[in-house]
């Protein structure tokens, strides 16, 4: 069988240029790495999507994949992708709700002014012009008209150069509408430091007021001059405040959909509110009807599906090596070629360790790579091994020092974290010696919950799960991350192996029926946590965070007065 020398010098520097590329903003070929191309084929078309995935699911690589998909067919379709990473543009001010709407008109008029920007360092590519063209450029790009466009944002065009005059406002008398049709209660003032009345305009000469009507009319003049449409891949949403999102999500709503350009949006679930629902009209976009939902969450997880688990990451090693260094295969026959190819992934690990390493992963692909790198680098410490390849012992070590270094922390720094995941070790990992559990749907909302989802402390596995002793329950079924028990004796610096040994991971979903987190135990982390009170009328624990406490003084149980 053909086989690497994973220990030669070139596989060494080909894993440790492998660390940079953890994150996809470092990645200079996105689709030649990508593996399972057909997702990109699923958000490449014209529907507004929110691309839904934990950090590390591949939200960012997805949507540079998709951007360089769109410029290779640009000729053909002619949609021009504007990439844009909300982490740079969002506003530093106070997101309290005087300043909510503030606050999105500040972070929407940053996008709408980035995509103007882009779409000029494009001009050359849309007319498909050579670079040092500048005669050429000026002449077949109506400088004119353009330069009107570009004017009414504050952008002076120059036929071979842009320069920004002066900040883009928003008419006050427009914020002041917005305000009222957002049903902010809040004084309707605040208008980008524009000292007006609110039907009256203030303009300066370094400074342009507009509102969403001129934008929308600007754009959609900007798109049939240049005969093209644009995609908006909009990433980090979640990094805007939660209270925010709907109001940014209204922009969006209002400018872009009437200009028929479509958006993907990047987001991580349970930190995401595209919505406010209020009495007389919703505020932002709609799933289903205005934006339509993409999950790249449990999409390969190895106790769902080994056989698609182990082969996407075995293309995604693969790709990434190859593009790396595209001499790693040099001096292989292609039929040799063709089963390193196929088994690539054996080439690195055993057996057991790749099983665990799937495991370990927890169907996130930034933390497989993670736990790849540092079990390759204790691979390599124990130079007097006759391992050939990386054992299970290596990937145990990694994922300990993983979970400490990324995880451990940000659970230690939270007592209430720190409580919710005691509790259910306690509950499921030491009473029952398994790693799957089942917690009722209605807490699925629960901020400790949602808390270690999102630090993948916790694995959602299944959503929707019946019981058949408990029909009038409905349960999603959840997983502890593999570094939450390998690293349960890190202060004695070694692995509990014995102990990791006896935990039974679960084949089939049917064998977790018997490991259901009740009220029993959400009850016992409210008391606990201080966010509980036992009620003397049932004896049951009362969230006071429930809407029955916090509204009526009401048990969430019996619904008596307390």
């Amino acid at each position: 069988m053909a086989e690497l020398d994973i220990r030669s010098h070139l596989i060494k520097n080909t894993i440790i240029n492998f660390s940079d590329y953890l994150r996809a903003e470092n990645i200079d070929h996105a689709i030649d790495s990508y593996a399972a191309k057909d997702t990109i084929s699923k958000v490449n078309n014209i529907n507004n999507q929110v691309v839904f995935g934990r950090r590390g699911t591949g939200k960012t690589h997805l949507m540079l994949a998709l951007r360089e998909s769109l410029i290779k067919s640009f000729n053909k379709n002619r949609r021009l992708p504007i990439y844009i990473d909300l982490r740079k543009i969002k506003p530093l001010i106070n997101e309290n709700l005087e300043n909510q709407l503030l606050y999105a008109l500040i972070a929407f008029q940053h996008t709408i002014v980035e995509t103007f920007l882009i779409i000029y360092e494009n001009i050359k590519f849309v007319y498909d012009l050579p670079i040092e063209n500048n005669s050429s450029l000026i002449e077949k790009f109506k400088q004119q008209e353009i330069n009107e466009i570009y004017a009414e944002f504050n952008l002076g065009f120059k036929g071979d150069q842009i320069e920004k005059l002066g900040p883009v406002e928003f008419t006050s008398k427009e914020v002041a509408s917005l305000k009222a049709s957002l049903n902010l209660s809040k004084d309707p003032s605040a208008n980008f430091g524009a000292e007006a009345s609110v039907n009256q305009e203030k303009k300066t000469a370094n400074e342009k007021f507009i509102s969403l009507t001129n934008i929308t009319e600007s754009l959609n003049k900007l798109l049939d001059l240049l005969d093209v449409k644009l995609m908006l891949l909009i990433d980090e949403w979640s990094e805007i405040p939660n209270t925010i999102q709907p109001f940014l999500a209204e922009l969006f709503k209002r400018v872009f959909i009437p200009c028929k350009i479509s958006f993907k949006i990047c987001a991580i679930p349970y930190r995401t509110k595209l919505l406010r629902r209020g009495e007389n009209e919703n505020i932002g976009l709609e799933e289903g009807g205005d934006i339509f939902p993409f999950n790249l969450d449990n999409r390969y997880v190895f106790e769902i599906n080994k056989t698609a688990t182990r082969d996407f990451y075995n293309e995604l090693l693969f790709n990434h090596f190859r593009v790396i260094s595209p001499a790693i295969l040099s001096g292989y026959s292609k039929t040799d070629i063709s089963i390193i190819k196929k088994n690539f992934i054996n080439q690195f690990l055993a057996n057991q360790a790749l099983s665990e390493a799937l495991i370990a992963s927890g169907g996130i692909p930034r933390d497989f790579c993670n736990l790849l790198v540092n079990a390759y680098d204790k691979f390599l410490l124990l130079k007097a091994s006759t391992n050939k390849r990386i054992v299970v012992k290596n990937i145990r070590d990694a994922t300990t020092e993983w979970y400490s270094t990324d995880k451990k922390e940000h659970v230690e720094n939270n007592p209430n974290l720190k409580l919710f995941l005691a509790l259910i070790i306690e509950e499921v990992l030491l009473k029952k010696k398994k790693t799957h559990f089942l917690i009722p749907q209605k807490y699925e909302s629960l901020d400790a919950l949602q808390s270690l989802l999102d630090l993948r402390v916790i694995h959602l596995r299944k959503k929707g799960y019946s019981h058949q002793d408990i029909k009038s329950v409905t349960y999603n079924v959840y997983s502890l991350d593999y570094g939450s028990y390998t690293s349960l004796n890190i202060a004695k610096g070694n692995i509990d192996t014995d102990f990791v040994d006896s935990i039974e991971m679960i084949e089939d979903f049917r064998d977790v029926r018997r490991i259901a987190l009740d009220d029993n135990f959400f009850g016992r982390f409210n008391l606990e946590s201080g966010s509980g009170i036992k009620c003397k009328f049932c004896g049951n624990i009362i969230d006071t965070n429930h809407p029955a406490y916090v509204k009526q003084n009401l048990c969430n149980h019996c619904f008596e007065k307390i």
